[in-house]
């Protein structure tokens, strides 16, 4: 897990303060962890630093760069910053890794429906029609809320009775509970630490890595294993199947 922690904190790319403060307001800088990145969240561009006086110049997700250019040296860049990019719960050993929304995008996958399509298109020939109606329900108020969102990974529960559900409220909570936001392929997945966070689309919640073993591959989303991984996979999506629905408990109380 401190593994996992310390790649967040190391972009692939050369960044030196000049570089950062050139770049435009919520620009996503990449780490090491594939498909999660960092963004400038602050600039001040002043000439020179040390006439700052103390005063918050660059911050990267909402943390201040302290030390800018430590250390420079060929293709190395060092910054010291006051804290940890990304929250860590010792309680339960779970690392959240925030996500970037750049303030300029181009226009994303999720504003054309044909891509949602083609996903309900297939679900509904492989025999996950009531999974496949589910997601066709949720898609206008996804693309309404997520602009910017780019590519999405979805947890499918292969028999559930999404027609039961008492309110189209708890059905659409229910869906966005099982997708969450970018692209996870199994063999990504496999490279997060058990207790990984990743962010749905229900907001303000997240599914956890309750287990992964490289050596048996068997790998599960809130205590639910993945039963059949990459079921379907294209550039902005991945669908798993799961053995079974995510516990829905606390979603149904914020639905009543």
């Amino acid at each position: 897990m401190i593994k996992h922690l310390l790649a967040y904190h190391i972009s692939p790319t050369k960044l030196t303060t000049q570089d950062l403060l050139n770049k435009p307001l919520k620009t996503c800088l990449p780490t090491l962890i594939h498909h999660q990145t960092l963004s400038i969240t602050k600039i001040a561009n002043y000439p020179n630093w040390a006439k700052c006086n103390k005063k918050q110049v660059l911050e990267i997700n909402n943390v201040l760069i302290t030390h800018p250019d430590l250390f420079l040296q060929q293709s190395v860049t060092i910054h010291c910053v006051a804290g940890s990019f990304a929250w860590y719960d010792h309680r339960q050993e779970r690392i959240t890794l925030p996500y970037c929304k750049p303030d300029r995008v181009e226009l994303g996958f999720i504003k054309n429906k044909e891509e949602w399509g083609r996903v309900i298109k297939f679900l509904s020939s492989y025999g996950f029609l009531s999974f496949a109606i589910g997601l066709n329900s949720v898609t206008d108020g996804i693309v309404k809320e997520y602009p910017d969102l780019d590519s999405v990974t979805i947890f499918m529960p292969r028999n559930v009775a999404l027609m039961a559900m008492s309110s189209s409220s708890l059905l659409d909570k229910f869906m966005r509970f099982h997708m969450v936001v970018q692209r996870h392929s199994f063999k990504q997945l496999a490279g997060l630490p058990r207790g990984a966070s990743l962010s749905t689309l229900v907001r303000g919640k997240h599914v956890d890595i309750t287990y992964n073993s490289r050596v048996s591959q068997v790998m599960s989303i809130n205590g639910v294993v993945i039963t059949t991984p990459d079921l379907f996979v294209s550039k902005n999506f991945v669908v798993h199947g799961i053995a079974r629905a995510l516990n829905m408990d606390e979603l149904s109380i914020m639905s009543r």
